[in-house]
């Protein structure tokens, strides 16, 4: 109604190269997100056996503290157990750079879990595999900077999937931290400068 204040903490991801062009972890719940035993709600909850999915603003990963928006993801707490999300439509460009973080949680011991990033093509519905990823509760993290260059002008659908491979499935919790689309425009080659020479 306007009669009281509101306050909002803005941050600012600092990605290596500078023009974020997608935020996964912004658009998490327009993803449709599933496990094994089907559709998920989103925001999920800590205490679903079925898997859940959630934003973290101040998560503690296995090898330090962070304070950026992170995707929580718990796959189903099985040997075979997985999670999912399907994100809307999206356009790839040149110079268009998948980017982000992956591993386990802090006081995940047991934590053994692999991470894919595919894409549907909406042309002609084929999904192809564009990486995978494979983390334990190791104290390590990895970094994931893959150009999408060669995927140019497709209409696609992301898929952002987390398994578990052995392990603790109760204990797989896995994040994606700051996923995002970036463009990464190559520098300008300099032409060579003339030299004169002499008569």
């Amino acid at each position: 109604n306007g009669d009281s204040t509101f306050w909002v903490a803005i941050r600012v991801i600092n990605f290596e190269n500078p023009k974020l062009i997608y935020d996964f972890s912004a658009n998490l719940c327009r993803a449709d997100w599933s496990s094994n035993t089907g559709k998920l709600p989103c925001p999920g909850t800590s205490s679903a056996t079925d898997g859940f999915i959630f934003l973290s603003d101040s998560p503690r990963l296995e090898n330090r503290q962070e304070n950026e928006w992170t995707i929580l993801a718990h796959p189903h707490n099985s040997t075979s157990g997985w999670i999912s999300g399907i994100y809307p439509e999206f356009v790839i460009k040149p110079g268009h750079h998948f980017i982000a973080w992956v591993g386990c949680m802090d006081d995940s011991k047991g934590c053994n879990v692999i991470f894919r990033l595919d894409m549907k093509n909406l042309k002609n519905g084929n999904i192809k595999n564009l990486g995978v990823w494979y983390e334990v509760f190791d104290g390590k993290v990895t970094k994931i900077d893959l150009d999408l260059s060669s995927q140019a002008e497709k209409r696609v659908q992301f898929i952002l999937t987390v398994q578990v491979n052995g392990g603790t499935p109760e204990r797989a919790n896995a994040f994606w931290f700051v996923p995002g689309i970036v463009l990464k425009v190559p520098p300008t080659p300099v032409p060579p400068t003339a030299i004169p020479t002499a008569i």
